[in-house]
């Protein structure tokens, strides 16, 4: 052990040392696999850049190689290795991720959520890892382990609490492909909404009010707070009263006279659908902006459902059964990301939605998110 610690530390590169971990974890040498991991903790703040990279990649190989015993030893470790809480949240939930993805819901029930709460077992690894099972889907109601926690974060009040413990019907459409990068209107198969001439007169007895509602705005821009935080991305979010209500088939005449930065003098728009929006929403957070780090599948999750509850109208706190029934009585569009406003790489994302209603209760409200990020 002394050997392969003195080889990695003064190795240029992890590749041989990862190697040998990934024949190891493969093998089930768990006694093995431990020592290392406990030989990198032991070094304290003092680890190398060699020892962060093969503690990373110890801990993924183990969530990723099937089997209960490797569950068993990967939670218990320390997620990070110093203190840091950007890269515990990353660690954490990256962990989550993997361990749903290639476990078994079985084993993870039992040696994550059946015994006693273990000390060396994170909370929030638990709650995301609950969360990305709900994502896969395993019928938490069918496992009294998950149950019994899920009503633990109930009552603790987790963030996560607020997501259900099943898939919505409009969370159906969730791809393991991304939109992201290149956006959702590079992949966009259809011919735009037209506007005629009809059209445009009657947008044009049209009156519009701009709301501005700086926590509403920060809600709608939930999924990709992270672009603009942390990268180097911008977000607009606004919102617009309409009197008299409009025909959602003449949109596309209105939308050319909203006093955006983000949209282009002769904009084209396409018709869309609520789970659409919100898988895109979803992906925007899942995957990150050029710089940040995902939030992966919970988090990701949780983001697209309170940008979606901003856009609707609603408080990002709305129970989420209730942010899908006026999403279903939404109109969707996308726009395009040809305005100067769009740094226009790989990360751009225009979503328009009219709804009835508004401020007043009557007439009907637009309500517009954009954002782009650059590397």
């Amino acid at each position: 052990m002394q050997q392969f610690m003195s080889r990695l530390a003064l190795s240029d590169n992890t590749q041989a040392s990862t190697a040998e971990v990934s024949r190891r974890v493969a093998a089930g040498d768990l006694d093995w696999t431990g020592a290392v991991a406990d030989a990198i903790a032991s070094q304290g703040g003092s680890q190398a850049w060699q020892h962060e990279d093969l503690y990373l990649h110890l801990q993924r190989a183990l969530a990723k190689t099937l089997g209960i015993g490797n569950i068993q030893l990967v939670v218990r470790l320390p997620l990070v290795l110093r203190p840091d809480v950007e890269r515990e949240k990353f660690v954490t939930r990256l962990m989550a991720v993997e361990l749903a993805r290639h476990q078994s819901a079985e084993d993870l029930a039992r040696a994550v959520f059946e015994a006693a709460p273990d000390p060396d077992v994170s909370y929030e690894l638990r709650a995301c890892l609950l969360h990305e099972l709900v994502r896969r889907p395993v019928a938490v109601e069918e496992h009294p382990a998950l149950r019994s926690f899920a009503a633990v974060l109930a009552a603790d009040g987790h963030p996560l609490a607020q997501l259900p413990c099943h898939l919505l019907p409009l969370e159906q459409v969730e791809r393991d492909s991304s939109w992201f990068p290149f956006g959702p209107v590079s992949r966009v198969p259809k011919e735009p909404l037209s506007t005629p001439l009809l059209a445009r007169r009657r947008a044009a007895d049209t009156t519009v009010t701009e709301v501005r509602d700086p926590d509403r705005a920060a809600s709608i821009g939930t999924a990709v707070r992270e672009w603009t935080e942390v990268s180097n991305g911008r977000v607009a979010a606004h919102v617009f009263t309409v009197q008299p209500p409009l025909d959602p088939r003449d949109f596309g005449a209105l939308f050319g006279r909203l006093p955006l930065a983000c949209r282009s003098d002769t904009p084209e728009l396409w018709t869309t659908t609520a789970d659409t929006v919100l898988d895109i929403l979803r992906s925007a957070a899942s995957s990150g902006g050029a710089y940040s780090n995902p939030l992966f599948g919970t988090y990701g999750r949780l983001a697209a459902w309170q940008s979606l509850a901003g856009l609707v109208g609603l408080s990002p706190q709305t129970p989420v059964p209730q942010i899908a029934r006026e999403a279903e009585h939404t109109h969707w569009f996308l726009f395009d990301t040809e305005a100067d406003w769009f740094d226009a790489v790989a990360w751009d994302l225009a979503i328009a939605a009219l709804r009835p209603g508004g401020t007043s209760g009557e007439g009907q409200e637009i309500a517009v998110l954009a954002a782009t990020d650059t590397d």
